[in-house]
């Protein structure tokens, strides 16, 4: 009977021993959940004093420059020529943009533009008749080219404006060009 009481003893030391091991984790939290209970009540930190708010001078105005009036008179018989005539001007002011040889097989952007030019040669609209939705920055890149262009020619003998320019831009993936009315084709 002896034996089973020192047994019993053993164990349940044993058994205290392994149950400390267990929660022994648990000590370190409940030792700071103590401390912070001790310290008392938790300031808030204070909120900063909101600035003042300065209005910002106006910014000066200055006038839009007003757009050149062309009073060049195209000597096109055709619509096909004065197509030619404007594409020769972009491919003038745009050399380092324009596809020098024949284009690749695979194009990055294809699109087709409408630009509506009035009685002074001015842009009175663009519109896009096949728009390359993938790139929209070929479109930004398109319409700026043809605002610089302005004002263009007026083609005299082709009718009473306004005058509707149609041309097919090609792209490659480096952002250089050809028009369809002036390509070389592609490989």
């Amino acid at each position: 009977m002896n034996k089973e009481i020192k047994y019993l003893g053993i164990s349940a030391i044993q058994n205290s021993i392994h149950k400390f091991k267990k929660y022994r984790l648990y000590f370190p939290l409940l030792f700071f959940v103590l401390l912070q209970a001790c310290r008392g009540p938790v300031k808030l930190p204070e909120q900063p004093p909101e600035p003042e708010v300065t209005p910002l001078p106006e910014p000066e105005v200055t006038p839009l420059p007003t757009p050149k009036l062309s009073s060049k008179k195209s000597s096109a018989n055709t619509h096909e020529e004065w197509r030619k005539e404007i594409a020769l001007k972009i491919y003038l002011n745009n050399k380092d943009l324009i596809y020098p040889t024949k284009l690749p097989p695979l194009l990055y952007a294809v699109g087709v533009v409408e630009t509506q030019i009035g009685i002074n040669g001015e842009i009175q609209k663009i519109n896009w008749m096949r728009v390359p939705k993938h790139s929209p920055e070929i479109i930004q890149m398109v319409e700026g080219i043809l605002n610089k262009q302005a004002p263009f020619t007026i083609p005299s003998n082709l009718g009473a404006p306004p005058y509707s320019y149609i041309d097919t831009w090609l792209w490659n993936k480096n952002y250089q060009f050809q028009l369809h009315t002036l390509t070389q084709g592609q490989k």
